[in-house]
C-alpha cells in the first residue's frame, strides 16, 4: 500500500513535468532523455565502433591450444632468446612484437624470418598458419626506420612556403613530419597546419590508386606539436600521421594547408639494415 502511495505522488508531481519535457525544443529534449533514460549513450566514432569489434586479449578462442615456446636469434649475433607462452592462434605480430622487446628492438623496425618465409611485423597471420610450433626456430631481421631528409617544399606561391624538413617511421603505419611554413601576410594569414595532408599511391606510375590517410576527422593529422606558432609570419613543429601500410609505402605525397599550396612527394632514404 505505502509503495502505490508513492507511486501515486511522484506520478502526480512529476507527471506534469513529463508533458512539458515532450514539448520541448529538441535539445531540451535530447537533454532530458538522457536523465530519465540512464542507459542512454552518445552515438561512437567510427574507429571506437571497429575497435570494440576487436577481440579482447583473454578471448578463450586466441588463448585455446597448448602454451609452447619459439627460439628467436639476431643475425651475427649467437646469443639465442625464447618466447614463451604462445599460442597456436596467436598472430605473427605478436610473436615479432615479443621478439624485438627481448633484444630492445623498436618493433616496427623489424621482420621475422621462419624457413624459407619473411613476415613483416604487422603480419595478421596465425601461428598455426605460418606454421610456428613448439621448437620453432625463427631470425629477427633488423631494418632502419623510414625516413626522408630535406625533401623538399609544398608551397603555394614564394611568399607562401612550407619547407618540409624531416619525415620519418615512428611507429607500426605512423609517420612524424617536421615542417617549417612562412608567410608575409600578403595574402592573409597562414593556413592551419592541422589541414595538411598526406595520400599515397600504389600500382604503376601510370595509372596510381590515391588512398588517403585517414582518421576520424578526415584526410588530416591525428596529431600535432608546434615549435613556434605564428599566423603572421612562421609556424614549425611536427605533424603526426598514422593508418599507414607497414612499411610505408614507396609513393607518398603531403600537400600543406587547407589549398592552393602545391604537393610534395617524399622520396625516402636508401633502407638498409642496422
Amino acid at each position: 500500500i505505502l509503495a502505490q502511495n508513492l507511486t501515486i505522488r511522484l506520478s502526480e508531481q512529476f507527471g506534469t513535468g513529463r508533458r512539458l519535457l515532450a514539448r520541448s525544443p529538441p535539445h531540451h529534449t535530447a537533454l532530458g532523455l538522457r536523465t530519465i533514460q540512464m542507459g542512454a549513450v552518445a552515438p561512437k566514432s567510427r574507429l571506437a565502433q571497429d575497435a570494440n569489434k576487436s577481440a579482447p586479449a583473454d578471448d578463450p578462442a586466441i588463448e585455446s591450444g597448448p602454451a609452447f615456446s619459439v627460439s628467436v636469434r639476431t643475425l651475427g649475433n649467437d646469443q639465442e632468446h625464447f618466447v614463451h607462452d604462445l599460442r597456436p592462434a596467436h598472430r605473427v605480430s605478436e610473436l615479432c612484437a615479443r621478439a624485438a622487446a627481448l633484444v630492445d628492438w623498436p618493433a616496427f623496425t623489424v621482420k621475422l624470418c621462419f624457413g624459407t618465409e619473411t613476415f613483416e611485423t604487422n603480419d595478421a597471420t596465425s601461428l598455426e598458419a605460418a606454421g610456428i610450433a613448439e621448437g620453432a626456430e625463427v631470425m629477427l631481421l633488423k631494418r632502419a626506420p623510414y625516413r626522408a631528409i630535406q625533401p623538399g617544399v609544398s608551397s603555394w606561391n614564394r611568399d607562401y612556403v612550407c619547407t618540409v624538413e624531416r619525415v620519418e617511421e615512428v611507429g607500426i603505419g605512423e609517420l612524424e613530419l617536421k615542417f617549417s611554413v612562412v608567410g608575409d601576410m600578403s595574402a592573409g594569414r597562414l593556413q592551419d597546419p592541422r589541414s595538411s595532408t598526406l595520400v599515397w599511391r600504389e600500382g604503376s606510375s601510370i595509372s596510381p590508386i590515391r588512398r588517403p590517410i585517414r582518421d576520424d576527422s578526415g584526410l588530416r593529422p591525428y596529431r600535432h606539436h608546434y615549435d613556434h606558432e605564428d599566423f603572421k609570419s612562421k609556424i614549425s613543429g611536427s605533424l603526426f600521421f598514422k593508418h599507414l601500410p607497414a612499411p610505408p609505402p614507396a609513393q607518398l605525397l603531403f600537400t600543406f594547408g587547407e589549398g592552393g599550396y602545391r604537393a610534395l612527394q617524399i622520396n625516402w632514404e636508401p633502407a638498409g639494415s642496422d
